[in-house]
Parts: structure tokens; C-alpha cells; sequence
């Protein structure tokens, strides 16, 4: 019974820890895509699109939430949107 429960705690403290979610917008699309029919492709895209959702991984969503605040930052500082495209790479969440 000891054994059992300890066996149980760790498999909830485990299932608890794990951040989940998608790491991508493709990681997403792809394994959205391969739940549906062809009918639900276009509800699929808009699930994946909304980056910041809880679908996508903690880390994700906050990388997100930083580029589209750098983004902010660029046009709010005079440039025009097509100079404010940033390279996920430059992002830094440490």
C-alpha cells in the first residue's frame, strides 16, 4: 500500500510539473490538422494562431508576449510595422 502511494504522489507531483503545450505555431498546426476532418481545418488555424493561448507552452507564450511588446515599442517609437519585424532568435528570456 506504502508503495503504491508513493507510486501515485510521484506520478501527480510529475503530471504537475510538466509545462506542456505546443512549442510552436507548426507543432500546433500539425498535430491540430491530424485530429480533424476536413471540416474543422479552418477552426484547427485559428486555434493555432492565438499564440499566446494556453495551448501553446509557458516558455512560448512568454516569448510571444515579449515580441509583440517589442514590436509595440518599434511602431510606438516612429517606425514604420515592416521595420519592426524581430527574429524570434534575438529574444531572450533569461
Amino acid at each position: 500500500m506504502k508503495a503504491l502511494t508513493t507510486i501515485l504522489l510521484t506520478l501527480i507531483v510529475l503530471g504537475g510539473c510538466s509545462d506542456g503545450g505546443y512549442e510552436s505555431y507548426d507543432e500546433c498546426l500539425l498535430t491540430e490538422m491530424q485530429k480533424c476532418t476536413a471540416e474543422c481545418k479552418r477552426e484547427a488555424k485559428a486555434f493555432c494562431r492565438d499564440e499566446a493561448g494556453k495551448q501553446y507552452s509557458k516558455a512560448h507564450r512568454d516569448k510571444h508576449l515579449l515580441l509583440m511588446q517589442k514590436r509595440k515599442d518599434c511602431i510606438a517609437s516612429g517606425n514604420v510595422g515592416w521595420e519592426c519585424e524581430i527574429d524570434l532568435s534575438e529574444i531572450d528570456l533569461n
